[in-house]
C-alpha cells in the first residue's frame, strides 16, 4: 500500500523527495521543532516550580505558626511536604532533560 504524495508517510517510508513530499516533511518537522522549543524553553525558565516551592514553603511556616488543632496542622504540613519531594524530582528530572537536550 502506498501513501499518497505530497504526505510525509510517502517521504520516510517510500523515500520519495518529489516537492510536495519534501514540503510536507518540512512543515512536520518545523511542527515538531515548534512544540519541543516551547518545552525546552519552559524547562530552562524553571520559574513556576521556585514559585511554587516558595508558595509552599511560606505555607507551611503559617501553619507551623497557626492555632490549628495538631492533627490537622500535621496531615497538612505532610501533605505540603510530599508536594516539596515531587517538585525536588520534577526539578532532576528536568535538568536530566536538559543535559540530554544539549
Amino acid at each position: 500500500m502506498t501513501a499518497e504524495h505530497g504526505t510525509r508517510a510517502r517521504y520516510v517510508r517510500e523515500k520519495c523527495r518529489c516537492e510536495p513530499c519534501t514540503i510536507a516533511n518540512r512543515e512536520y518537522q518545523r511542527e515538531r521543532y515548534r512544540k519541543y522549543a516551547g518545552i525546552r524553553r519552559a524547562l530552562n525558565r524553571g520559574d513556576d516550580l521556585v514559585f511554587l516551592r516558595r508558595q509552599l514553603t511560606a505555607r507551611d511556616a503559617v501553619l507551623a505558626a497557626s492555632d490549628l488543632p495538631r492533627g490537622e496542622v500535621r496531615s497538612r504540613r505532610d501533605e505540603i511536604a510530599r508536594f516539596l519531594v515531587l517538585i525536588d524530582d520534577v526539578d532532576q528530572y528536568r535538568e536530566q532533560l536538559l543535559r540530554v537536550g544539549s
